[in-house]
Parts: C-alpha cells; structure tokens; sequence
C-alpha cells in the first residue's frame, strides 16, 4: 500500500478553498504540510503552504489569488500544470461539503500516521541491530520508545500534558 494518497489531497486543497473558515477553526491545528506527501513530488505541499501562508495574512482565498501568489514567487512544478491544476481546484471546491472535506483530512492524517510508524519501525530495527546484545528488556523497550516517540508528533494541550495529536483527531474535528 502506498503511503500517501494524491487525490485525497488533492481534495484537502479544494476544501481549504471551499472552507476556509471551517480550515481556520477546525482543521488548520491539525494539519501541516508534512501531511502533503510523495516521493515524485512536493508540488501538494508547496500549494497547501502558500494557502495557509495567504489565510494566515487574513487573505481570502480564490484561485486567481493563489495563482498569482504562486506565479509572483516564480514557483514552477515539472509534473504539473499549474493553471489548470488550479483550475480543476476550483471546479472540485464548488462541489465539496464539509463533511467530504473532513473525510480527506482523516484520510490524510492516517497516512501521515503510517508514514511516521513506518519510519519508526526502520528506526527500531535499526536501533535493536546495533543494540549490544547484553541489554537488558528495559533496555531494548526503552529504545524502541525512543524511536517511536522520534517519529510521532506530540503537542501540548490546555493541561500542559503531551498527548498523541492523532488520538483525538476524531473528536475534536
């Protein structure tokens, strides 16, 4: 399975354009633009980033600004065409409710999930052949945490406790 899913994102861009309030309040706490991913390209992320960059100076966001943002920091993509990328972004962003919007951000945030659990398993294994081979369990357990814990985003909540962002992702959106 791969780890990412480009249409899905896709879907996220056209719901931050349908939605922005709804992306401010709600969505926007829990997404970044590590949750825009693929090897081939970083052209997802690079839009999502001048999306939020736009929202974040109190802009109101529409394609003809998004593309002239794009177009005015001589941003290019090879694997895509930017104006009709955009293009389809609009026409997709008339047609999705916010309830799709969220579904593509839960889509989104599992795969970041198992992106960063992948990634920690590498660590684990990279960590337990290297372990010396008389560590103790409390040993071995402590360096399989650390690895874990190296991979998964944590944030402070009101309580001043860390918590796992994806354990409550569900609730609170």
């Amino acid at each position: 399975m791969r780890l990412y899913d480009l249409e899905q994102e896709r879907v996220v861009l056209a719901g931050i354009l349908a939605h922005q309030d709804y992306f401010m309040a709600e969505i926007e706490p829990f997404i970044n633009e590590n949750d825009f991913y693929s090897k081939e390209s970083i052209t997802y992320k690079t839009i999502f980033m001048r999306m939020k960059a736009l929202l974040d100076e109190g802009k109101k966001l529409d394609i003809a600004l998004l593309s002239h943002h794009i177009k005015s920091a001589s941003l290019t993509f090879k694997d895509v065409d930017c104006a009709g990328f955009l293009d389809g972004l609009g026409i997709l962003s008339e047609q999705l409710d916010e309830a799709g919007f969220k579904n593509a951000v839960d889509v989104i945030k599992l795969l970041t999930l198992r992106r960063k659990m992948s990634e920690a398993g590498g660590q684990i294994s990279k960590e337990m052949e290297t372990l010396d081979s008389s560590a103790s369990f409390d040993e071995i357990l402590e360096k399989c945490d650390e690895a874990y814990n190296s991979k998964i985003e944590l944030f402070e909540n009101s309580s001043g406790n860390a918590t796992n962002l994806f354990s409550i992702i569900g609730d609170l959106v």
